[in-house]
């Protein structure tokens, strides 16, 4: 069965060949309607996670972590109100 995860792989089913390696570990298969459940939400869930990941690489949030310095909301600046 390595040959339907090498599959999944080629597709960039990343979700599905990672979920389809634990069901096949499994003592008992799953039946088909379940199986196909598991597989759908496990790549659902891995695209939600990578797009997570891309939107947080991208955002680039250090840049506008620090307040300006002239800003009135600093404790001990000259222009504090």
């Amino acid at each position: 069965m390595n040959a339907l995860i090498d599959r999944f792989a080629a597709l960039r089913l990343h979700g599905m060949a990672t979920s389809a390696e634990d069901m096949l570990a499994a003592r008992t298969p799953p039946s088909l309607t379940t199986a196909l459940k598991t597989l759908i939400e496990a790549e659902t869930e891995e695209r939600r996670v990578r797009s997570i990941q891309y939107q947080m690489r991208i955002a680039r949030f250090g840049s506008h972590a620090r307040p300006l310095p002239d800003c009135p909301c600093i404790r001990g600046n000259a222009h504090e109100r």
